[in-house]
């Protein structure tokens, strides 16, 4: 479950300024409420993030002093990007090596062994979540998006890899 949260007078202080692009997510989230949104003090927490929230919302809530937690993410890499190391930012990135120092992993190592990586058009996406199953924070997702990371919203990841399902199986058929 996604949660996004202000203190109490942020909450207040968003809402009442006609220019917040936090107050138009969180009022999008309230039409939302007793359907996947419930709103508690400064707190809205949303049971499936990404069939309400964009990429872009979670950016402005972050721009503007909110907190983020738990939302969807997919990472798109070309083939050089997946073999360089994962940044700083990124957490549960690091990995003892054989000299017992703590070494950055590199993207095609960034998956424990309950998730996989899937290669769709040439490129290499990573769930957020590929170690330990821990949606990323928006600030960790703001971080990659500010590292020029191309990242998608599961609700996008699920639309591509359906095409692309679609077209492995037209290839297979010949339709």
């Amino acid at each position: 479950m996604a949660k996004i949260k202000f203190s109490k007078e942020q909450f207040r202080g968003v809402l009442e300024n006609p220019n917040s692009k936090s107050a138009a997510v969180i009022n999008h989230l309230l039409r939302f409420e007793g359907h996947g949104a419930i709103v508690v003090g400064g707190e809205v927490q949303v049971s499936e993030p990404e069939e309400i929230l964009t990429l872009t919302d979670v950016l402005n809530v972050v721009d503007e002093s909110g907190k983020v937690e738990e939302f969807p993410v997919f990472i798109k890499l070309s083939d050089a990007d997946y073999a360089k190391e994962t940044p700083d930012t990124l957490p549960r990135n690091k990995k003892e090596n054989e000299q017992g120092q703590m070494v950055r992993l590199k993207w095609s190592e960034y998956k424990d062994s309950t998730h996989e990586h899937r290669k769709i058009d040439g490129y290499n996406y990573v769930p957020g979540n590929s170690m330990g199953g821990i949606e990323l924070k928006g600030s960790e997702i703001k971080a990659l998006k500010d590292a020029k990371l191309e990242l998608l919203s599961a609700k996008e990841y699920r639309a591509l890899a359906a095409q692309a399902a679609d077209v492995e199986l037209e290839a297979v058929h010949g339709r």
